[in-house]
């Protein structure tokens, strides 16, 4: 982790480099570890969209322009060679809203960067020296405090817009929740349930990858009984099924979709768009305060619950109060007064792309596919 020079009045200089050495915290200790936000860890996992430009709405990025294009299908081809025809298929441009605003401001004590400043101007002072790193890991936990309630907020905003835009299940022809059933009894091996059955609908609606599974209740407890599987009486090792899929816990989903519900989803059916409004904007102020972008490298959980760093972008503002002031504390709603110090405030605006619904036209066979499959899952024994 490397240093600059923070032999600087604070409310002129310090912003930036305070910044700097969160991330470079953040990559040194890893123990810190985010809450499960299943949803946006997946979205973190996929591609991000080509983004033509920002609709503004109000002042600010309210939407953002993405294009399209439908493919052409075999009603297109015709049956003879003919030089009178020609297929002009354009892209066309559509909007997204940023849907989700997120926001929390922190009080930052005086005292406690002043101890920074000082800590830090000791490693400009003697040149080499390794400073204590426990100013930085206080601020750090300050900040992950804050970044993690963000994220909590950004995760449900995202997970219940994408609820919303399931595409059809060409094996139902709708797009309600299929119920499928995890069979009890090991001595059979039913081919029309279970994970075989999100398999086939999966190859039946032309969807590419591994299927990516957002859910909690018995799909969880299903991943989770692999650890101690093997092959059963009809010869089938689930555990081999299972590893057919990238399984992101969501402890939202029976809330907003309904127990026992997963979403199947292909990968990059749905993706991530993020409106930073201080980047390329960042620095200090004519006032005295300070604004920019911050990528975090936090410890979270990835797919089939193994640990990952995921790096995440956020907004951020630093404004000094240099005397008393009031505020509404986020915590109890209830005014505080807060003394000499600073105030800073994350925020982080976000939607999500889907594949549209109009994706492909009337006549094609996937017309109303996009990429995203809702279930019921069960767990019931068929012969018992």
């Amino acid at each position: 982790m490397s240093y600059y020079n923070h032999n600087v009045t604070l409310n002129q200089g310090f912003a930036p480099y305070l910044l700097t050495d969160m991330a470079g915290v953040a990559l040194k200790d890893t123990s810190k570890t985010m809450d499960n936000h299943g949803y946006l860890t997946y979205l973190l996992s996929q591609d991000r969209p080509e983004i033509l430009n920002l609709v503004n709405g109000n002042g600010h990025a309210k939407a953002v322009q993405v294009k399209k294009k439908k493919r052409l299908t075999a009603s297109h081809v015709r049956d003879s060679i003919s030089c009178d025809y020609t297929s002009n298929n354009p892209y066309t441009e559509f909007n997204v809203n940023v849907s989700s605003t997120a926001s929390i401001g922190m009080s930052l004590d005086d005292r406690l960067l002043y101890q920074y400043n000082d800590e830090m101007s000791r490693q400009v002072t003697i040149p080499g020296s390794t400073p204590s790193t426990s100013v930085s890991m206080e601020l750090f936990e300050i900040i992950l405090s804050g970044v993690n309630a963000i994220n909590e907020k950004v995760n449900l905003d995202l997970f219940t817009a994408a609820v919303a835009e399931f595409g059809i299940n060409i094996a139902t022809g709708n797009n309600a929740a299929k119920t499928i059933n995890l069979n009890k009894d090991t001595n059979i091996n039913p081919l029309n349930n279970g994970e075989i059955e999100i398999m086939s609908d999966f190859r039946l609606n032309r969807m590419s990858g591994r299927p990516q599974i957002i859910g909690d209740g018995l799909w969880n407890n299903y991943t989770m009984s692999q650890a101690s599987a093997g092959l059963n009486q009809a010869g089938v090792d689930s555990r081999l099924r299972a590893n057919q899929f990238d399984f992101y816990y969501e402890p939202n989903a029976s809330t907003v979709m309904g127990a026992n519900q997963i979403m199947v989803l292909e990968n990059n059916a749905v993706q991530l768009v993020e409106s930073l409004r201080y980047r390329g904007r960042g620095g200090n102020r004519p006032n005295g305060n300070a604004q920019g972008t911050i990528m975090l490298p936090v410890k979270t959980w990835g797919a089939n619950s193994q640990e990952i760093m995921r790096d995440i972008s956020y907004d951020w503002q630093l404004i000094y109060a240099d005397c008393d002031k009031e505020f509404t504390d986020t915590y109890s709603g209830d005014p505080v007064i807060l003394s000499q110090g600073w105030n800073m405030v994350i925020s982080k605006e976000s939607g999500i792309v889907t594949i549209p619904d109009d994706a492909y036209s009337p006549e094609d066979p996937l017309a109303g596919v996009r990429g995203s499959l809702r279930y019921a899952v069960t767990n019931d024994c068929e012969t018992c």
